[in-house]
């Protein structure tokens, strides 16, 4: 069997269904090629509440206009920026009934072979579907496997155990929420690897609580984020009388960017969109889906498959958003190092930043001299110890990021 379609997309999560979706509203004829299309996402997902209108209204289960930080003690931060904890099955409905509605359609199978000519694509799926396609846009995840990247991969990731939790009760107040919790240390030990607590209250008997390492290489163990977990709600005092849902999750942070030259277009973590120093890229996929999508058009308007590939390319990781990814995952990989108490340090020097400065390294919307020079004031206003590893880092493993970062050719 033959399909023919513009734009082939693989993968149906949020950023599969968002770049298709945004193909279709521009009047593509755009088919994406998943699994199971239809299957519930499990991911918990969260936004800053100015990244709220990326999604429907209805999407939003409940907003917190006090996000709090405790490092060491209890002296909390209030964060300036209200959050929003989404319902991931209205997420889901929403972005699928969204395309739907723009002419999506739907092969339900797996991809096992890719190929480019100069006409366009071919995908071929297990269930003996082909489908002919200008452009092939890859979002099929951190593990794909049709993506060539640039370099070598860090094995560093983001890993959380959470669960939804009936409690007795919970200390926290009406729209407050624990960002990053840190003031536990687990077993005592201020030289263990860092976790934190993320809890965001449902009501006044349910939470849901994630114990969470921000980014570890090689990657913390589920089973030792569980044990955290436990550990931390009895010193708390938390009572837990029931768990209703149970989250294991692994961020793959360390991701080298794919090559551009390529004519496979990534999108989402298969394009190494995860921000390197938060975990996030929800955000990122739906607002960057639009720009693809017109360069996609413009490219199959004025020229061939391969110009709409670059076009598109250009619009994921253009060169100034290919630096910041380099300096982002400088500091990456510098976390990776640090224990808790190093960890604790590093984010008061983080969080005595303005309020501002602090927005845009969080949501990555600085230029690249502009994050330098919020790394800069980081850097200063952290210890000495800090200090000192920081510059180790970019003497040794951190080198070639910094180079990159400062180059003016992006990336290749």
């Amino acid at each position: 069997m033959m399909v023919r379609c513009d734009v082939a997309v693989i993968g149906s999560g949020p950023a599969g269904l968002a770049v298709a979706t945004s193909c279709a509203a521009l009047g593509l004829d755009v088919v994406c090629i998943a699994p199971d299309p239809w299957r519930s996402w499990t991911p918990n997902y969260g936004l800053w509440s100015h990244q709220a209108s990326l999604v429907d209204e209805d999407v939003i289960a409940a907003r917190y206009a006090t996000p709090r930080v405790w490092l060491g003690t209890d002296d909390a931060l209030t964060l300036p920026d209200a959050y929003v904890k989404l319902s991931t099955f209205r997420l889901h409905r929403s972005m699928h009934g969204r395309a739907e509605a723009a002419g999506v359609r739907f092969v339900e199978s797996e991809v096992s072979s890719l190929a480019h000519d100069e006409v366009g694509s071919l995908v071929r799926t297990s269930a003996g579907v082909t489908v002919r396609s200008a452009v092939v846009v890859d979002a099929s995840g951190a593990g794909s496997r049709w993506l060539e990247r640039s370099g070598d991969a860090l094995d560093a990731h983001q890993t959380a155990y959470g669960v939804l939790a009936e409690v007795a009760e919970h200390p926290y107040a009406s729209g407050e929420m624990s960002f990053m919790d840190f003031r536990h240390a687990p077993g005592g030990d201020e030289r263990a690897a860092p976790s934190f607590l993320y809890a965001l209250p449902v009501d006044g008997n349910h939470v849901f609580l994630e114990e969470t390492a921000l980014v570890r290489a090689p990657a913390m163990p589920l089973e030792v984020l569980e044990a955290r977990l436990a550990e931390r709600l009895a010193a708390m005092g938390l009572r837990v009388v029931a768990i209703h849902e149970v989250e294991r999750c692994s961020i793959a942070m360390g991701l080298e960017l794919p090559s551009t030259a390529q004519r496979t277009v990534g999108f989402g973590a298969a394009a190494s969109m995860v921000h390197p120093a938060t975990g996030y890229q929800l955000a990122a996929a739906l607002e960057r889906a639009p720009e693809v999508a017109g360069a996609i058009a413009r490219g199959l308007a004025i020229g061939t498959p391969a110009t709409a590939a670059r076009a598109a390319w250009d619009a994921v990781w253009p060169a100034p958003r290919a630096r910041l990814w380099s300096l982002y995952r400088f500091g990456m990989a510098a976390l990776c190092g640090f224990d808790l108490a190093r960890t604790r340090l590093f984010f008061e020097a983080f969080f005595a930043l303005d309020a501002k400065d602090r927005r845009r390294y969080l949501d990555a919307s600085a230029s690249p001299a502009e994050l330098a020079s919020i790394m800069a004031r980081l850097f200063w206003g952290a210890p000495l110890t800090t200090q000192w590893q920081l510059i180790r880092h970019g003497m040794g493993s951190g080198r070639a990021e910094l180079w990159r970062a400062a180059s003016l050719g992006g990336i290749a």
